[in-house]
């Protein structure tokens, strides 16, 4: 699914001052205690068409090569297919992987994270990921989304943008050479025909303005690298570190605004390795016409040794555990009732219609003098 951006706001920065501070919490992957393994393909491969079927028994905790008492978690994605692979119509599906996240173990807001990360050889049709999600109960992409690091990209956005970042200006690059990052909110500007959901995405870039992916042509893969994401209540900042160079993916800091308030929220982490699907010049799920065949070799496996949240001036806070227990009355609509605590459609939560399933009714509020009503129009469930 495309995405748009707007209205990308830039300012000016200087680099002395985002040295990050102290540690503040760090995964090293000696168990998964704090993750949770997901499964399944989703609902179309996890919105996007990928074509992997998550497995539990695709993610383990690992001694990274070489390196002797270090661990990582290992997530392997492999060809295969067999009873329970299926898309969720019960189609079959015929590869392999896993995805884990931190959701209601542990979310941060703000700070300086890092992480360590080896990609496999992806080419062609992977699509590996360290990013994460808002904690906020709005949906996709109003809670927004931060991508500390992925790769995969299209060819066509690679060609886009070689001339910055390491790029030979050729169009020749393939996935294993190039790794970018993204921020993503919810714009009304970004509301159009191809693009339904509204996701405002600083990386839609399409006049080579901004967005500067990293180029490295003797590869990305089978190696780790650091990746980085300076986050606080103004502003994002992306890089990955790279034989202890950093290279930074956007030409300055993306400046949080008003239309861009998800990222005051918490968000938790997640790390996946997909497999074909829209973000990649391989086909999607449904359309095998729709792009190329898959060609990686399996299996594949994608190694994250740490991930670290470090202080970014006064700013980084970590929440470990589930959200603090919340008693009392809680109000979903109310005017007059007293309520401890509640949820305000607009301001903290949404109500969707299902594709003009219904219209606003007139029945009258049976407190104060707000009301939601609806009328079916008769077109369907909702």
């Amino acid at each position: 699914m495309k995405k748009y951006i707007i209205c990308f706001l830039l300012i000016q920065i200087s680099f002395p001052q985002i040295n990050p501070g102290e540690v503040i919490w760090e995964e090293n992957f000696d168990n998964l205690d704090n993750w949770i393994i997901e499964t399944g393909n989703g609902s179309w491969g996890w919105g996007n068409g990928e074509l992997q079927y998550y497995k539990s028994e695709n993610v383990e905790i690992v001694e990274v090569p070489e390196e002797i008492g270090n661990s990582a978690v290992q997530i392997t994605a492999k060809q295969e297919s067999g009873a329970g692979i299926t898309d969720q119509w019960g189609n079959p599906l015929n590869y392999t992987s896993g995805r884990i996240n931190t959701k209601s173990k542990v979310s941060i807001k703000y700070g300086v994270i890092e992480t360590r990360v080896l990609i496999p050889d992806i080419n062609l049709g992977g699509w590996p990921a360290v990013w994460l999600l808002g904690l906020s109960n709005l949906t996709w992409p109003r809670n927004g989304e931060i991508d500390i690091m992925e790769m995969g990209q299209r060819q066509s956005f690679r060609d886009l943008h070689d001339e910055h970042n390491g790029g030979n200006g050729l169009n020749n690059s393939t996935v294993n050479q190039v790794v970018g990052a993204n921020a993503i909110f919810y714009a009304d500007e970004a509301l159009v025909p191809d693009n339904p959901t509204g996701a405002a995405s600083i990386s839609w870039d399409p006049d080579d303005d901004y967005c500067r992916p990293y180029y490295n042509y003797d590869n990305l893969t089978d190696r780790f690298l650091k990746y980085r994401v300076y986050w606080n209540p103004d502003s994002i900042l992306f890089s990955v570190i790279d034989n202890e160079v950093e290279h930074f993916l956007f030409t300055d800091v993306f400046n949080i605004d008003s239309v861009s308030d998800e990222f005051h929220s918490p968000f938790y982490f997640v790390s996946n390795l997909a497999l074909g699907g829209n973000f990649t010049d391989a086909y999607s799920l449904g359309d095998p016409s729709s792009g190329s065949q898959i060609s990686m070799l399996f299996p594949a496996k994608m190694l994250v040794d740490y991930i670290k949240v470090m202080k970014w001036g006064e700013y980084g806070v970590v929440n470990e555990g589930p959200p603090e227990f919340q008693g009392g009355d809680f109000g979903l609509f109310t005017d007059l009732t007293p309520t401890d605590n509640g949820l305000t459609p607009g301001l903290d939560a949404e109500i969707y219609v299902w594709e003009g399933t219904l219209t606003e009714g007139n029945i009258q509020p049976h407190e104060g003098e707000n009301g939601i009503a609806w009328s079916t129009t008769g077109l369907g469930w909702f």
